[in-house]
């Protein structure tokens, strides 16, 4: 943070030349990436160890859906992708915290934004399977081959053909995480073509 506070100034100083003020500029974003990279450790090691403050309360996944939809739609389609939400005509709650699971919605669609060629179709639904609470995110991009569904739920892991792209590797893990925390099941399927994720919740009942 101090090494940002003293280069920003530069950046914009009409006083550096363009191509010094060009790699300044090129130097704060890998400060926030390496920012961003330690808030997801932090986070996600307070998660499994059970520091992190919680509420649990009733939250509706719908609406929480749609506000997620709302703020992450615009995006999409800067990148050439759809993004839409199937909600359901009733409210679908479950008990959690709406915070972490906002996070793990956004971290689910900004996954597929980033790791879908455009245009891709990028999927929102939210149901009630038999008694229990489902929440997807599907894409038709080109997915996660089976062997490696389980790897990628690991902090770190980033397969070759997204080694080329920005991240960190933990997106995946602070959903699985959060999942857990919310003793829901999350599971990586084939959605031919691309990907699905299905995050289910305990029996409403």
């Amino acid at each position: 943070a101090r090494l940002r506070m003293r280069l920003e100034p530069q950046a914009v100083s009409s006083e550096v030349p363009d191509e010094t003020r060009h790699e300044i500029g090129s130097a704060l974003m890998d400060i926030d990436a390496i920012s961003g990279t330690f808030d997801a450790i932090l986070r996600l090691s307070r998660l499994e160890s059970g520091s992190l403050e919680r509420r649990t309360e009733p939250v509706d996944v719908a609406k929480m859906a749609a506000e997620v939809h709302d703020i992450m739609g615009e995006t999409a389609e800067e990148t050439g992708h759809t993004l839409s939400f199937a909600r359901p005509a009733a409210p679908v709650l479950v008990q959690g915290d709406k915070d972490l699971l906002s996070q793990s919605l956004t971290n689910l669609v900004v996954n597929a934004i980033e790791h879908c060629p455009p245009p891709a179709v990028i999927a929102i639904a939210v149901e009630i399977r038999g008694d229990s609470p489902v929440l997807t995110v599907s894409d038709d991009g080109p997915g996660i081959p089976e062997a490696d569904r389980d790897r990628v739920l690991e902090r770190f892991v980033r397969l070759d053909a997204s080694r080329s792209k920005p991240g960190t590797g933990l997106g995946l893990s602070l959903v699985s995480a959060i999942a857990d925390l919310h003793g829901a099941k999350l599971t990586l399927a084939d959605n031919s073509p691309g990907l699905m994720v299905l995050m289910v919740f305990p029996s409403a009942a």
